[in-house]
């Protein structure tokens, strides 16, 4: 009986990756062998057929028979964002197939090798979707969820919870920025949980009435898939956000009603919080294993392992 067919994540240092997660389960499910390593010198030794790296940069040296697969979940971030994303251009290895995270990540790149691709945007797993069934005592007023880099331009935000949101309370999920945590920690009305397991999120959101999306409106970030969206509308929250150019236009495909922020936030009034009419997206079509097999990964990768 034939061994089945193997394929090898390079798992790269970002510790939230739910798609890798998705992978895993799926690919197993359909009769492959699945593993992660940490790093590319873990490759030695191991029997694999597809080596899938979470780009990055990859120059591990060809191996016979093995399909290469890069991953384009993300652009560079800043600073000098544009200039990483061409260096990890040319000096990675070609594959033999790319995915990347939508068309604008994949327009950014601009690969023009023939090297055959497709898009495979975020999803959801089923412990979000299901988190409608939790108990709904709220908690919280507030939640953010995710990233809390100084890039992402957080501080802001959490001093209007300071100044003048003071009977109001923010559950931050995720793990602080050493400098968030010494200027809010002490703040009784703003909340931290640190890093937490990719499941143990949902039952972290149901606690909380509204959700913030708070992305600021440059390069990459606005052009680039927000997960926490995708969460947040999952668990039927309702949504504040910046305005920038990806949201806008899930709001739109999708039939939904978020309340937009203001950047000098004269609109965030709970007034405004309170009788702003939200309206999430249904999320079904956003389960993993629908993404996956709506990207064509499983097809593709099938044929070229033939």
């Amino acid at each position: 009986m034939p061994q089945p067919k193997k394929i090898v994540f390079i798992k790269p240092f970002n510790p939230y990756l739910p798609e890798l997660k998705a992978y895993m389960e799926y690919f197993s499910r359909h009769g492959y062998e699945v593993q992660t390593v940490k790093n590319t010198r873990e490759l030695s030794g191991i029997r694999y057929d597809v080596e899938w790296h979470f780009m990055g940069i990859d120059r591990v040296p060809y191996k016979k028979g093995v399909i290469k697969i890069h991953e384009y979940g993300s652009l560079s971030t800043p600073p000098l964002s544009r200039l990483k994303n061409i260096i990890k251009k040319l000096i990675s290895r070609k594959p033999q197939f790319r995915v990347f995270l939508n068309e604008a990540v994949k327009n950014t790149f601009a690969f023009n090798d023939n090297v055959a691709s497709c898009i495979r945007d975020m999803g959801v797993g089923n412990s979000f979707l299901n988190a409608i069934n939790l108990p709904q005592q709220k908690q919280y007023d507030f939640c953010y969820l995710g990233n809390m880099h100084q890039l992402r331009q957080l501080e802001d935000m959490l001093v209007y919870f300071k100044e003048r949101l003071k009977n109001k309370t923010i559950l931050l999920i995720g793990e602080p920025t050493p400098h968030l945590k010494n200027k809010f920690g002490n703040c009784t009305n703003i909340h931290f949980t640190g890093m937490l397991n990719y499941d143990e999120v949902p039952k972290e959101l149901a606690k909380c009435k509204f959700a913030i999306n708070y992305v600021p409106n440059i390069h990459p970030y606005n052009i680039q898939t927000s997960t926490k969206v995708l969460d947040y509308c999952s668990c039927n929250l309702n949504i504040i956000t910046k305005r920038y150019e990806w949201i806008e236009k899930f709001e739109s495909d999708n039939q939904a009603s978020f309340l937009f922020l203001k950047d000098d936030f004269s609109n965030f009034t709970l007034e405004n919080i309170e009788s702003f009419e939200y309206k999430n997206p249904k999320m079904q079509s956003f389960e993993w294993n629908s993404v996956i097999e709506k990207s064509g990964l499983p097809i593709l990768i099938a044929g070229l392992l033939k």
